[in-house]
């Protein structure tokens, strides 16, 4: 694991203290994994997460594992398979989303305002003699802070596990 940063020093019990700071995300589960492994034993450990906004690398990084996902499920890179990855991600996430109810001929409408469209299973209701159905709109990723942003990381790398990716955790 590569540190960016090490300091020491001592508590008021006279305890000697560590303090790493990492970067990059093989490096922060690397970090994760010392802390599970040392929090039961006679040493204390502190992560703390950084809050500023998503990262460019953050986000590469996301869809980069949406892509080998893709090419492992879909065998393509087409938009609508990376969206459908990434909508379910999202929706893995239970991020902020809402409940949009429309006409079947309005759904690219939806799809050129929102991030992600998915259709709610079973939604299809006739209104005043016309077919309407449930979507579940949400934004993306684009305002996540990074802490956010690696939870999601968090959950794409759990999918690419699920469908057969070596993750290197």
């Amino acid at each position: 694991m590569h540190c960016k940063k090490i300091e020491m020093g001592w508590n008021f019990e006279g305890d000697v203290e560590l303090k790493l700071t990492v970067d990059g995300y093989y490096n922060k589960r690397k970090a994760k994994q010392i802390y599970e492994d040392l929090k039961d034993k006679k040493v204390k450990a502190i992560l703390k997460e950084a809050k500023s906004n998503r990262s460019i690398e953050q986000n590469e990084m996301l869809w980069g594992i949406i892509r080998q996902i893709s090419d492992k499920v879909n065998h393509s890179h087409r938009e609508e398979d990376l969206i459908n990855i990434y909508s379910t991600l999202l929706q893995r996430a239970n991020i902020k989303r809402e409940y949009v109810r429309v006409l079947p001929k309005a759904v690219h409408i939806l799809k050129d305002s929102f991030r992600a469209v998915m259709e709610v299973p079973n939604s299809k209701r006739t209104e005043n003699g016309k077919e309407t159905v449930g979507y579940w709109v949400y934004y993306g990723s684009s305002k996540f802070n990074t802490k956010e942003m690696s939870e999601l990381i968090e959950l794409a790398l759990d999918l690419a596990m699920e469908v057969g990716i070596d993750t290197h955790r």
